[in-house]
């Protein structure tokens, strides 16, 4: 109660405390930060780059010379796969030595 009626106190000093109230069917609700929860999302989050990141080391063993739209499949589909499309970049580079393709 103070702090709302202290006008000079910063409304985003407690965002993460109550980030959002609605009421559905005479039930009010409130979202709140759970400091807890974003420590275990980012664990989860750095497990999933890691996995990812190892999948993507499969692609430096293929022996086959594939076209760079099936290599531009596989590693999409590797990246696809524990959703971490947002953390990676590439570039897929076609070179020519000798009329071979690598």
């Amino acid at each position: 109660k103070k702090a709302e009626n202290n006008k000079k106190i910063q409304q985003s000093l407690f965002d993460k405390h109550a980030l959002s109230e609605f009421e559905i069917q005479d039930k009010k609700y409130i979202l709140c930060f759970n400091p807890a929860k974003q420590y275990e999302d980012k664990e989860n989050r750095i497990l999933l780059v890691k996995s990812t990141q190892e999948r993507l080391e499969e692609v430096k063993k293929f022996k086959r010379n594939y076209t760079v739209n099936v290599l531009q499949n596989k590693i999409s589909k590797k990246i696809s796969k524990n959703k971490c499309k947002k953390y990676f970049n590439y570039k897929i580079v076609e070179i020519k030595i000798n009329n071979n393709i690598y």
